[in-house]
């Protein structure tokens, strides 16, 4: 019998290396479990838990297997009342007709569609509208013999919070599993059979969250545990961007941004976004650059600070809305446009009452001109054309200070006193004011009321105010200009006793082209551009322009600007 130095038997020392090899297989076939249920938990996390709808049928495409937790939030329906149940569909597609269309399109288009909309009833009856994409024709997923993914767009809005209802089922299955480890490590052939088995399932699991992760139809980044470099760049980021995942993963920040964010302000602004959401926010739009120099807009939604996933500091999944984006400001310019030519047809509805009157009024005054020699009635005709001409430049003076302020209010600033020029206005206007039988007080302010302007073009504004006043002010009423100081601001002020703006009408005063009452147009001397102007001329000097009012009781307009202190 051989021994060695020891004194051991030969066959002492294959018991030990024996049993040390059946150790060490323990050991691996351990680790490569808890691999393996690691990837279990990663894949369940992300199906479950990603923020968009995901649903999956048998191979006999019979029951739906796969009901995630967004399918719930949307729907109402629970994955207890619909997995498994193979008149499920019943439930959210109630409608006979509209069942056999739906059957029918997906018959047309197979496994392999994007976006398909469909009305799903929800179970408190409610009726939401679900983009639905199906690519598992070429992405198969094994176990599933057709699989989905799909978005409610009723409001745009990205799943809610899912809980994690699987925890206590998956702790079960990881202390049988461990048990039946256990047992197989006695024998070395059955540990060996159990690690190749493992690998297998490991292989399996992470090939099919790969293929989830890499195919689904919204872009997915992730980056590393220490938040510095992208580990994930799905093909929907490829599609959208043009940058294929081996020009973006494995590079840290600093080295996409520039590539995604040649703006550096715009960086910064995005930054600022992302840094107030955290982890922890959804729909958050921005623009990215793509490979070809267009810029797409991207919905970002977040939830990683709500579901981490191992190995990853941050996740999100993003979707392309520069159509909708398109389409939205399309929308709106056309808004815009039909505004203008509503505004050009009142424009020249009015501009034709307002010239065709006058114009009207001097053809009879020159008629009665050449057809009578009285040279009384000839004279009165003469200031009846005068009359008219003077209104008629009003008109075109009024359109032309409109068409000025909207290209440019060049003001010529300088520091003035307020209560001289609130003066010298109400002394221009007096003779307007006693034509009409009417009385004007002016009340200054005891200080100076020192401001930076453009005392023509505020004075312009004022006066505006003011004949504005007097045309609406009856025989016999009264009309204050008021200067004062008041929160730091400058007040011009000009009251009236006249008839008053009711409430409905007061919030479109100072649009142009605008009269309460359309046939007083030619009587007052204006076309509605008068308060308009005004307010383009305060809010050039960065003031502000208000009116009180009530029908009956007269109106309060009120000029505010920024007081400027004595040097």
């Amino acid at each position: 019998m051989n021994h060695d130095d020891s004194g051991k038997t030969q066959a002492q020392l294959i018991a030990e290396i024996t049993a040390l090899r059946q150790r060490i297989a323990a050991l691996e076939v351990g680790a490569l479990a808890a691999q393996s249920e690691a990837s279990a938990e990663r894949l369940r996390q992300v199906v479950r838990n990603m923020p968009v709808m995901m649903l999956a049928y048998d191979q006999a495409r019979l029951n739906i297997v796969v009901w995630n937790q967004e399918c719930e939030r949307v729907t109402g329906w629970s994955a207890a009342e619909i997995v498994g149940d193979p008149l499920a569909p019943l439930k959210y597609y109630p409608d006979e007709a509209y069942r056999r269309y739906l059957y029918a399109e997906w018959d047309r288009l197979g496994d392999d569609y994007r976006e398909l909309e469909t009305h799903m009833t929800c179970k408190d009856g409610s009726v939401r509208v679900v983009a639905w994409s199906n690519i598992s024709g070429r992405f198969p997923i094994p176990g599933w013999g057709t699989w989905a993914v799909g978005v409610d767009v009723t409001a745009r809005k990205a799943a809610e919070r899912v809980l994690l209802n699987a925890r206590d089922e998956l702790e079960r299955l990881v202390q049988v599993r461990t048990r039946e480890l256990a047992e197989s490590n006695r024998q070395l052939e059955a540990e060996i059979d159990e690690r190749i088995q493992a690998e297998e399932a490991v292989r399996e699991r992470e090939e099919r969250l790969r293929r989830v992760l890499e195919h689904m139809p919204v872009m997915l980044i992730a980056y590393d545990e220490q938040a510095s470099t992208l580990v994930v760049w799905n093909r929907e980021c490829e599609r959208v961007t043009g940058w294929s995942a081996a020009e973006i993963v494995g590079k840290t920040g600093t080295e996409i941004h520039p590539l995604l964010y040649p703006d550096k302000d715009y960086l910064r602004h995005v930054w600022e976004l992302m840094k107030q959401g955290g982890d922890r926010y959804r729909n958050l739009e921005w623009d990215w650059m793509c490979k070809d120099g267009t810029r797409k807009t991207i919905s970002w939604s977040n939830i990683s600070g709500e579901f981490p996933i191992p190995g990853w500091a941050t996740w999100a999944v993003g979707i392309d809305v520069t159509e909708r984006r398109k389409t939205q400001q399309r929308a709106m310019e056309l808004i815009v446009e039909q505004q203008r030519v509503q505004l050009l047809q009142q424009f020249i509805g009015d501009i034709s009452h307002d010239l065709k009157n006058p114009l009207a009024s001097m053809m009879f005054s020159l008629g009665v001109i050449r057809r009578t020699a009285n040279e009384g009635q000839r004279q009165q005709h003469l200031e009846i054309i005068d009359t008219q001409i003077r209104h008629l430049e009003k008109v075109l003076e009024d359109l032309l200070n409109i068409v000025r302020l909207d290209r440019d209010v060049a003001l010529s600033l300088q520091f003035a006193d307020l209560n001289p020029l609130a003066a010298q206005i109400a002394a221009q206007e007096q003779g307007a004011v006693a034509a009409r039988g009417q009385t004007f007080a002016v009340q200054t302010a005891r200080q100076p009321l020192r401001v930076r302007c453009d005392p023509a073009r505020l004075g312009q504004a004022l006066t505006n105010l003011v004949v504005n006043a007097i045309n609406y002010t009856p025989e016999g009423g009264a009309i204050t200009l008021r200067t004062f100081s008041e929160d730091g601001q400058a007040v011009l002020e000009v009251t009236d006793t006249g008839i008053g703006i009711a409430p409905d009408v007061a919030p479109h005063i100072f649009k142009r082209f605008y009269r309460a009452d359309q046939a007083r147009g030619a009587h007052t001397g204006g076309m509605g551009l008068g308060l308009a102007i005004a307010q383009a001329i305060v809010h050039a000097h960065r003031g502000t322009i208000e009116v009180d009012s009530a029908p009956g009781e007269g109106s309060t307009f009120r000029i505010r600007l920024p007081l400027v202190e004595p040097a």
